[in-house]
């Protein structure tokens, strides 16, 4: 990896390493190797890309409700990336969306402003992280 560089935003892709979970992480490692276990190896590679559109199509929902003023929406799509952050021990992305919807029930605006920066920040860089898991690569 370059120096000062994080993993999440590095510019080139090479193949994982024998060890790639030495690096910082947005996933659950232990979380995704006991559903790895409980849905099976076959089915792995399905849920997680499941799991990465509905992660990916609700930031880009509450990108949407966001730029409209939307606070049902913020509420909505918030909830349905909380459980699926949730899901997959993403607690950062999780906690990040509670806040969002707890800022969205309240009609704050600007803390579901700037509760919308971190999330869109942290959930493409959990999107990024899942498509690699799915591949097989990680970043530089």
């Amino acid at each position: 990896m370059l120096i000062g560089t994080s993993p999440l935003n590095a510019p080139g892709w090479r193949q994982a390493s024998p060890s790639p979970r030495a690096e910082p992480t947005l996933l659950s490692h232990a979380v995704l190797d006991d559903l790895r276990d409980l849905i099976g190896t076959e089915s792995f590679g399905a849920f997680l890309a499941q799991v990465h559109a509905d992660l990916c199509a609700a930031a880009e929902d509450i990108a949407r409700a966001d730029a409209a003023g939307d606070f049902a929406g913020l509420r909505r799509h918030s909830h349905a990336m909380i459980g699926v952050a949730g899901a997959i021990g993403a607690t950062e992305v999780e906690e990040v969306a509670r806040a969002l919807n707890a800022a969205a029930r309240a009609t704050d605006i600007e803390g579901t402003r700037s509760r919308v920066a971190v999330l869109r920040r942290i959930s493409e860089a959990l999107c990024d992280e899942i498509a690699w898991q799915r591949e097989g690569q990680r970043p530089l």
